[in-house]
């Protein structure tokens, strides 16, 4: 906080980073005879707290549920995308861990592959910063176009700036143990398709419609920037 050349540091100083909090139980699919039960989680940085979403968003200090008691509670039927991270008083705030949940699946659902993808809604995926985000402009002959300064349209856009961070797990049922990576995610399409996608309103619709334009492709790129090699035998 105060400049001190050629003398000790003085101030507001940090202990160091808490480490980063670990889910007990691997990410993927439960089975339990029970409709519910409780996910444990822990930290090695002594007397640090946890703070956990289920939104894909990353946890602050004043956003998220404290963890406290039995923990994280999952319900059958209910899929969670959790992000877990610790902090202490005067230690930096943890890095945070991911994963998806999904206890007493159904048969079809187990029996198939599945890739989740966890990120923050609007900054991932949704307006008004996520990848799919087409903010005002109008369609003319089924084609995109702005009409004012403020209108603009990710989609037609292409290259780093465009791709946001994103947890994956993979699924796969032929296989016991999920895999978890850290990737980047885009929009993909051909130069037709891209400035013909409206994607309105996809976080409360499902994508699996007949209507192309409301039906995005993603593209994954597993870069070292966000964690080094993914291997993973589909």
């Amino acid at each position: 906080d105060i400049a001190t050349p050629g003398s000790s540091n003085v101030g507001n100083m940090f202990a160091g980073f808490v480490a980063t909090p670990q889910f007990l139980t691997p990410p993927g699919f439960i089975t339990s005879t029970s409709s519910f039960l409780f996910l444990s989680v822990t930290c090695s940085t002594p007397n640090a707290s946890i703070r956990y979403t289920t939104d894909g968003s990353l946890p602050q200090t004043n956003t998220g549920v404290q963890l406290s008691g039995s923990g994280i509670l999952l319900v059958a039927g209910t899929p969670r995308a959790l992000r877990i991270r610790a902090f202490a008083t005067n230690w930096i705030p943890s890095e945070d861990s991911a994963g998806s949940y999904f206890l007493n699946a159904t048969t079809v659902f187990r029996t198939n592959p599945v890739v989740a993808l966890i990120g923050d809604a609007s900054q991932v995926f949704f307006k008004s910063n996520g990848v799919t985000s087409i903010v005002g402009g109008t369609w003319v002959s089924g084609v995109w176009y702005a009409v004012s300064q403020a209108d603009y349209n990710f989609p037609v856009k292409r290259g780093r700036p465009f791709e946001r961070p994103v947890t994956v797990d993979f699924f796969n049922p032929r296989r016991t143990n999920a895999a978890s990576t850290r990737a980047g995610v885009r929009i993909a399409g051909s130069n037709f398709t891209r400035p013909r996608y409206q994607l309105q309103g996809l976080d409360a619709i499902r994508w699996d419609g007949s209507c192309e334009q409301n039906k995005p492709q993603l593209n994954l790129f597993f870069r070292t920037d966000y964690g080094g090699d993914f291997q993973y035998s589909l």
